[in-house]
């Protein structure tokens, strides 16, 4: 800038109706901020939305294995089983005791039929008096057993169907359904083996929707919201240069050492088909928010 002074000082003297002209220029030049600052890229790595380490809630002995590595599976799909003939049994054992309602149907009719005839003799006791006060109180007394013994059996039945609910449940632990659609990527365990509870036995990755993460400048992250347009490209596809990506996450604080700020971009990956893992590069020149 310096020097720009000492050229312009040192011209020949420049008409009156050129100077402003000359002023405004010098100044343009020396405080207009470069074009395309915006348009900077922005390196990242892309990982899946879901990368989840599968294990088996109890150990056992592996009895069949569903699915192979690679294999695309949805959701609830059955991955690995263990051997769960005696839970199985067991499970089947409470649901007989629970759909087991005989006596409670027997003791609902001999209900109904003694509150009939408490009716009876209380309208006897009390038009004709043909029945004495104490064959009422006993007929009464009967029927406050038989109700009581009624909401004794309903308990017991309410107790027999979380029984049978926890049988399901504890069977339900030696099989491993997907939770989320994906992809296998590890899968080590085989039929006869065991395998014990909680150690990791296969991996699945969900890549419907990618996640680039990246660390920018504190005051580019000032600038950006979460759902901030992004435009991204990828490393090894030259085809896909202006996908679309939105802000999903803004760290609340700064590396220490870098001042960074973490920053994850969110794309749906349905039909890009990137592979996660891959570089790729981000722009913030829209900093737009999506309507």
């Amino acid at each position: 800038m310096v020097s720009m002074l000492i050229k312009f000082s040192m011209t020949p003297a420049i008409p009156g109706r050129f100077f402003p002209v000359a002023l405004f220029f010098l100044f343009f030049c020396v405080w207009t901020p470069s074009v395309g600052a915006d348009e900077r890229e922005y390196a990242g790595v892309i990982y899946p939305l879901q990368d989840i380490s599968l294990s088996m809630g109890t150990g056992g002995v592996v009895s069949s294995v569903n699915a192979k590595l690679g294999d695309y599976v949805v959701r609830g799909d059955l991955l690995v089983r263990l051997d769960d003939a005696a839970e199985e049994i067991e499970a089947q054992r409470r649901q007989v005791i629970w759909d087991n309602r005989a006596e409670i149907d027997s003791l609902s009719q001999r209900l109904t039929r003694m509150s009939e005839l408490v009716d009876d003799l209380r309208s006897l006791f009390e038009e004709t008096g043909a029945v004495s006060r104490d064959e009422l109180y006993r007929a009464e007394l009967e029927l406050f057993s038989l109700q009581g013994r009624h909401d004794q059996l309903l308990a017991d039945k309410e107790r027999e169907r979380l029984e049978f609910f926890a049988a399901q449940k504890e069977r339900d632990l030696r099989r491993l359904n997907a939770p989320v659609s994906g992809y296998i990527t590890q899968l080590i365990i085989d039929v006869g083996e065991w395998v014990k509870p909680g150690e990791a036995i296969a991996q699945l990755v969900d890549v419907s929707s990618g996640l680039m993460r990246l660390a920018i400048p504190e005051s580019l992250a000032q600038r950006i919201t979460i759902d901030s347009v992004s435009r991204l490209r990828f490393e090894g596809y030259p085809d896909i240069h202006d996908a679309r990506g939105q802000v999903s996450f803004i760290s609340a604080v700064a590396d220490p050492a870098s001042g960074l700020v973490q920053v994850e971009v969110r794309f749906d990956n349905s039909l890009l088909k990137v592979r996660p893992g891959i570089k790729a590069y981000v722009r913030f020149a829209e900093l737009l928010k999506t309507p």
